[in-house]
């Protein structure tokens, strides 16, 4: 399959966030698969409009903001899936997060199934900032600026891109609950598929294991989780406990 993916930032622009390496290692496991894989995304900061990277098509638009929704991606993005499907015979839009938000309708309208991957929902970054105003007691005016972005985004990026979408990806349940909740979204048309975790990399050595223990007086009967993110039900905590 061919398959257009939108994302607002990327592994290849230089970050090393959880999203990034993910997009990274799905993008590189479906193009080993035989899979054609074309990237939109935002403007390089090495000033980069073009590269090709094992066998991944990505396109950096210039005419837009680093990692931003605004200043042009709307219109851009438009105009390059437009400017590609003229070209190319793409079966399936993915869209990572809200990054394809601006397409989600042109594709509907020509008939290519569009999966979106949510990895959190719009309301979850206020949830935090409301959290830390009520612990600290200070912050107040940046709460009410990320209760009006939440908002909006909610609104105007987020819903009509469920609505719109073919099928949804919660990386959670605790996602796939949250905006199965949201008017006019179809809850049989999301499913969950959490994070894969390669055991390779985090194997360890059972004396290591007895010695660490040991180290931190944990008895051999106590079960204990690593967890290296904020400890919440949107990244599937509860899950692992």
């Amino acid at each position: 399959m061919k398959i257009c993916v939108f994302s607002i930032a990327t592994y290849w622009h230089g970050l090393r966030g959880g999203m990034d390496l993910h997009g990274k290692n799905l993008l590189e496991g479906l193009s080993e698969r035989g899979h054609k894989i074309i990237v939109i995304s935002t403007k390089h900061p090495d000033g980069k409009k073009y590269e090709e990277i094992n066998d991944i098509k990505i396109y950096y638009l210039e005419q837009t903001t680093f990692g931003s929704l605004r200043r042009g991606w709307k219109k851009q993005s438009i105009n390059k899936f437009k400017d590609i499907v003229k070209k190319e015979l793409v079966d399936v839009v993915l869209s990572q997060s809200v990054a394809g938000f601006s397409v989600v309708k042109v594709a509907k309208s020509m008939g290519i199934p569009f999966v979106t991957i949510m990895h959190g929902y719009a309301t979850m970054g206020f949830l935090s900032i409301l959290n830390q105003v009520r612990s600290l007691k200070d912050g107040y005016l940046y709460l009410v600026k990320s209760y009006l972005s939440a908002v909006y985004y909610s609104i105007f990026r987020e819903l009509p891109l469920l609505i719109n979408s073919s099928a949804i990806i919660a990386v959670s349940d605790e996602v796939r609950r949250v905006i199965g909740k949201r008017p006019f979204v179809k809850r049989d048309k999301i499913k969950v598929i959490n994070y894969g975790i390669d055991l390779k990399l985090f194997n360890f050595s059972e004396e290591e294991r007895k010695t660490t223990r040991l180290k931190l007086n944990i008895s051999n009967h106590d079960e204990v989780v690593f967890f290296l993110s904020l400890l919440s039900k949107q990244k599937g905590a509860d899950i692992a406990i």
